[in-house]
Protein backbone atom coordinates (compact mmCIF):
# COMPACT_ATOMS: atom_id res chain seq x y z
CA UNK A 1 0.00 0.00 0.00
CA UNK A 2 1.38 3.54 -0.99
CA UNK A 3 0.61 6.12 1.81
CA UNK A 4 1.13 9.83 0.17
CA UNK A 5 2.80 12.08 2.95
CA UNK A 6 2.44 16.25 2.57
CA UNK A 7 4.04 18.31 4.69
CA UNK A 8 1.91 20.95 5.91
CA UNK A 9 3.14 23.71 7.86
CA UNK A 10 1.49 27.05 8.98
CA UNK A 11 3.47 29.73 10.32
CA UNK A 12 2.34 31.11 13.99
CA UNK A 13 3.07 33.83 16.20
CA UNK A 14 3.43 33.03 19.77
CA UNK A 15 5.10 34.78 23.04
CA UNK A 16 7.29 33.30 25.13
CA UNK A 17 9.50 34.25 27.97
CA UNK A 18 8.04 38.03 26.45
CA UNK A 19 10.01 37.40 23.06
CA UNK A 20 8.00 37.05 19.93
CA UNK A 21 9.11 33.85 17.99
CA UNK A 22 7.92 32.27 14.79
CA UNK A 23 7.84 28.70 15.01
CA UNK A 24 6.35 25.98 12.69
CA UNK A 25 3.02 24.13 13.52
CA UNK A 26 2.35 20.71 11.48
CA UNK A 27 -0.59 17.82 12.02
CA UNK A 28 0.39 14.62 11.82
CA UNK A 29 -2.97 12.28 10.92
CA UNK A 30 -1.90 9.03 12.35
CA UNK A 31 -3.66 5.04 12.38
CA UNK A 32 -3.76 3.18 14.68
CA UNK A 33 -5.63 -0.43 15.86
CA UNK A 34 -5.50 0.19 19.23
CA UNK A 35 -7.73 3.00 19.20
CA UNK A 36 -10.46 0.75 19.17
CA UNK A 37 -11.87 1.51 22.70
CA UNK A 38 -12.16 4.60 24.75
CA UNK A 39 -9.51 3.60 27.29
CA UNK A 40 -7.09 2.54 24.20
CA UNK A 41 -7.85 6.20 23.14
CA UNK A 42 -6.63 7.74 26.49
CA UNK A 43 -3.82 5.62 27.07
CA UNK A 44 -2.29 6.57 23.47
CA UNK A 45 -2.51 9.96 23.83
CA UNK A 46 -1.49 10.32 27.07
CA UNK A 47 1.67 8.64 25.37
CA UNK A 48 1.54 11.67 22.53
CA UNK A 49 0.98 14.54 25.05
CA UNK A 50 3.76 13.71 26.73
CA UNK A 51 6.31 14.52 23.69
CA UNK A 52 8.30 17.45 24.12
CA UNK A 53 6.49 19.92 21.11
CA UNK A 54 2.90 18.39 20.69
CA UNK A 55 0.52 20.94 21.38
CA UNK A 56 -3.02 19.12 20.54
CA UNK A 57 -4.60 15.70 20.39
CA UNK A 58 -7.60 14.81 19.05
CA UNK A 59 -9.47 11.62 17.10
CA UNK A 60 -11.66 11.39 14.17
CA UNK A 61 -15.43 10.67 14.96
CA UNK A 62 -16.16 9.66 11.79
CA UNK A 63 -13.05 7.54 11.07
CA UNK A 64 -11.87 5.82 15.09
CA UNK A 65 -8.85 4.54 14.12
CA UNK A 66 -7.39 7.90 13.15
CA UNK A 67 -5.57 10.01 15.83
CA UNK A 68 -4.55 13.43 15.00
CA UNK A 69 -1.57 15.36 16.10
CA UNK A 70 -0.95 18.66 16.18
CA UNK A 71 2.99 19.55 17.04
CA UNK A 72 5.94 21.92 16.83
CA UNK A 73 8.27 20.86 14.26
CA UNK A 74 11.10 22.94 16.09
CA UNK A 75 10.64 20.85 18.84
CA UNK A 76 9.48 17.14 17.37
CA UNK A 77 8.51 15.15 14.35
CA UNK A 78 6.48 13.03 12.54
CA UNK A 79 8.43 10.37 13.32
CA UNK A 80 9.49 10.81 16.91
CA UNK A 81 5.49 10.91 17.43
CA UNK A 82 5.05 7.22 15.28
CA UNK A 83 8.03 6.15 16.93
CA UNK A 84 6.77 6.41 20.44
CA UNK A 85 2.86 5.25 19.13
CA UNK A 86 4.70 1.78 17.88
CA UNK A 87 6.20 1.40 20.89
CA UNK A 88 3.50 1.44 22.67
CA UNK A 89 1.21 -0.27 19.91
CA UNK A 90 3.03 -2.21 16.61
CA UNK A 91 -0.06 -1.63 14.80
CA UNK A 92 0.91 2.12 14.10
CA UNK A 93 0.72 4.10 10.16
CA UNK A 94 1.45 7.70 9.51
CA UNK A 95 -1.43 8.57 6.90
CA UNK A 96 -0.12 12.19 6.09
CA UNK A 97 1.28 15.02 8.07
Amino acid sequence: MNIAIAELEMESEYTHSKETHTASRCMAIIWARKLATENDKIVLAEVVRGINGVTHVDYSVRKPLILMVEYQNDNTSAFNIVSALRATEGNVLLIGC
